[in-house]
Formats: C-alpha cells, sequence, structure tokens
C-alpha cells in the first residue's frame, strides 16, 4: 500500500488485497467441508464467497471508468461474507476462523468502498 501514489493505484491495491483474501477465506471455509458439511458452510464456500469475489473483480475492473459503480460493487462484496455469518449463527456453528474471515473480508470490502468513492470527481 505505501507503493501507492494516487489513489487509482491505492484503491487498486486494496482492491486486490481483497479479491486475494476472499479467495483464501473461500479456500480456507472450503477446507472445513471435508466430510459431512452443513449446508450452511457448503453455502458460504461456494455461492456466497462466488459472490464477493465477482463483485470485488467486477469493482477493480470498473475503478477508473465508473467509480461509482466500483464503490457499490466493492460495498455489495460484502454481502457474502455478511450473509455467511447469518447461515452460520442459524446452524449454530460457532467457529472463530469462520467469523474471523468473514469478518476480514466485510472490513476489506468497507475499505475497497470508500477507496472507490474517493475516485468520484465533483
Amino acid at each position: 500500500m505505501v507503493s501507492a501514489k494516487t489513489y487509482i493505484d491505492l484503491a487498486n491495491l486494496i482492491l486486490d488485497l481483497a479479491i486475494n483474501k476472499a479467495t483464501e477465506g473461500q479456500h480456507s471455509i472450503s477446507g472445513f467441508m471435508s466430510k459431512n458439511p452443513p449446508q450452511a458452510i457448503q453455502k458460504c464456500a461456494t455461492t456466497l464467497y462466488n459472490g464477493s469475489i465477482s463483485s470485488f473483480k467486477k469493482a477493480k475492473s470498473g475503478l477508473v471508468k465508473d467509480p461509482i459503480t466500483a464503490s457499490y460493487d466493492a460495498r455489495v462484496a460484502g454481502d457474502g461474507p455478511d450473509y455467511c455469518a447469518d447461515a452460520i449463527k442459524e446452524a449454530n456453528i460457532n467457529d472463530p476462523a469462520i467469523i474471523y474471515i468473514n469478518k476480514n473480508v466485510l472490513l476489506l470490502s468497507d475499505i475497497a468502498s470508500i477507496a472507490a468513492r474517493k475516485l468520484v470527481k465533483v
């Protein structure tokens, strides 16, 4: 992040980090699916995190051309870990590792959204 010279550089680096952390999180959650996984874990590891990663990538691709939409896409990326947190809570799964992953990706969603919004020209 310290190598960023402009807000565009910074926003791109934040989105790269968000994509990487969401992907790592998805792989970690997938690791919990080894034997007879609860439906909530399956949903988190597939549908929900696929959506988050896709939204982060969409935000990155539209960052320069349409920062308002990029900001929205980055914010929407937070829906995956948010819904995952709800699903595991509803399934009475209290795994600190999954909770930690969800919180980190959700935080990166907020940070990426704010970074993209900084690119909006008034």
